[in-house]
């Protein structure tokens, strides 16, 4: 089979390789504790929910960064990791689209919480925590 990039443009192979690669475990809840703070992240509604007081609302994207950042807590996080989990590794893009949803997912969260619970970490990523 011709390799999706040399092929002619088709969109539903595209979205095939997509959703294959970048939709682990949809079904699942998942509870941290972060900071004192407890979060679950139930990734079938997408919703973000911090010490059972307050719900946020992520888009799809968001949610996966969420889910991957809460499962590094701690942990120095490159954008390239971020952008492999979420975007797959299968389709080219720019890496700059990892900070602008970034941006979004943070100004969601600062919304509920005045601290900066996603730092950047220059010149390595992000450490949620």
């Amino acid at each position: 089979e011709t390799p999706i990039f040399l092929a002619p443009f088709s969109y539903r192979k595209i979205v095939n390789i997509y959703e294959n690669t970048c939709v682990p475990d949809l079904d699942q809840r998942q509870l941290f504790k972060v900071e004192g703070l407890e979060f679950e992240l139930d990734s079938t509604t997408r919703i973000l929910k911090i010490d059972n007081s307050y719900e946020i609302e992520l888009i799809n994207k968001e949610s996966f960064m969420m889910k991957f950042l809460l499962a590094n807590k701690g942990k120095i996080v490159s954008k390239i990791d971020l952008f492999e989990y979420v975007w797959g590794k299968n389709l080219m893009g720019d890496i700059h689209t990892v900070d602008v949803h970034m941006s979004r997912l943070r100004k969601k969260i600062r919304g509920y919480l005045n601290s900066g619970l996603i730092r950047t970490i220059h010149c390595a990523g992000y450490v949620l925590g």
